[in-house]
């Protein structure tokens, strides 16, 4: 019992430790790495729509194209987004 007690606490306080640190340190450097990367790369990588932020990988979705339009039409769908809006 004593060491499930001891991994919640560790748990916690490592939650805490997230709650509190800074989500970007170093933005610039992110940036920098982020940029160096030939855009071919992405083209290997990633699917049709080239979203490298979040795909939706539903129970029945079997590849990235289909994950990435997922999340794209989630996305839309949350914004109350319809065809043809500005």
């Amino acid at each position: 019992a004593d060491d499930c007690e001891r991994m919640a606490r560790n748990c916690e306080a490592f939650v805490e430790q997230l709650d509190s640190a800074v989500v970007a340190p170093v933005p610039e450097k992110a940036n920098e790495q982020h940029y160096e990367v030939p855009a071919d790369f992405f083209r290997e990588v990633l699917g049709r729509h080239r979203k490298y932020s979040s795909c939706y990988w539903g129970p029945e979705t079997t590849n990235l194209d289909d994950a990435e339009a997922d999340a794209l039409r989630i996305t839309c769908e949350r914004a109350d987004l319809e065809d043809g809006m500005r």
